[in-house]
């Protein structure tokens, strides 16, 4: 539902911030009444326990996940680069590009991930104050409406 004066949307059934993937199955926060979700044979059962199944799978993934991440991610962005600005058509040439990406970036991975985190940890704070204020002047209008 939409409201006519401040244009906030919001969920009938639950009353939560509609989104496009509210009504997702695969959405484990999504509306718990699945009510618009597509037809299909699964029932509503069988989707809740695939988001409470998704839930945990992420809760699991993200200790595993992580590290491998903070490793690879340095040679496979100076392997990008060296790639595309080399763009080699020997065999020995990829190879060696291959190579010196792993070392380079192994050696740059601290700096990648410090300054990744020095470039979106302002951007993500910013993000989350937007919307808390976003939220706040609509929760305010809409109790100023009802008054």
């Amino acid at each position: 539902m939409t409201c006519s004066i401040c244009h906030y949307e919001w969920c009938w059934l639950c009353g939560s911030t509609y989104s496009p993937a509210h009504f997702s199955a695969l959405n484990p926060f999504g509306c718990p009444g699945l009510q618009d979700r597509p037809r299909d044979d699964w029932g509503k059962c069988k989707i809740l326990l695939l988001r409470l199944g998704l839930l945990v799978l992420f809760v699991l993934a993200v200790p595993i996940i992580l590290p491998i991440a903070m490793v690879v991610c340095g040679p496979i962005l100076i392997g990008n680069l060296m790639w595309n600005s080399i763009y080699p058509e020997h065999c020995w040439k990829k190879s060696g590009i291959v190579l010196v990406a792993i070392v380079v970036g192994l050696i740059a991975d601290p700096v990648v991930w410090v300054c990744s985190i020095v470039y979106f940890l302002p951007k993500g704070i910013q993000k989350l104050w937007l919307w808390y204020r976003t939220r706040r002047e609509i929760e305010s209008r809409r109790q100023s409406f009802l008054q």
